[in-house]
Order: structure tokens, then sequence, then C-alpha cells
């Protein structure tokens, strides 16, 4: 009815348009620093790790019919993660 069918856990960084509006982006994941996914592990002595994940980023860059402001940035459910080893 309003888009394509997702399913309930998309994979990291689903990136969806949204017509006249700009984009969502569902489960993003990232890492700190230099380090990458899947495992956002880092090198060197001590070594430190960190990941984000956002369940939902809806990111605004069209002037739109709903007079959302452009450049609206919305994130619904963050968390992130550290570890140093």
């Amino acid at each position: 009815m309003g888009g394509p069918p997702m399913t309930v856990t998309p994979p990291p960084n689903t990136t969806l348009p949204l017509t006249g509006i700009g984009f969502v982006t569902l489960n993003e994941q990232f890492c700190d620093g230099s380090a990458t996914l899947p495992t956002c592990a880092a090198t060197g002595s001590p070594s430190h790790s960190g990941r984000t994940v956002r369940a939902i980023h809806v990111v605004v860059t069209n002037p739109n019919a709903l007079s959302i402001p452009q450049g609206a940035d919305v994130i619904v459910g963050e968390a992130h993660s550290d570890a140093t080893h």
C-alpha cells in the first residue's frame, strides 16, 4: 500500500527513497573510527571497538508538500556499544 514490502528485520543499511521527500535508512549500522562492518574490530594496542545501530533514520533532502524542513534528520531508536581490549 505505502511502498515495497519489507521483512521484519531488514539487512543492515537498507536505504529506501521517499519520493519527493528524501530517504529512509532501516537498520543503519556503522563503526567508530576506521573500523569496518561486520565486526567493527579495531587494531592497535589497546584497541577500541564501537558500533552504532539506528532502527530508522529519515533524511529530508527536498522541499515537500508536507512542509517538513529541508535538511531535517530524524532518528528513531539508536544504540551504541564500546569495547576496549
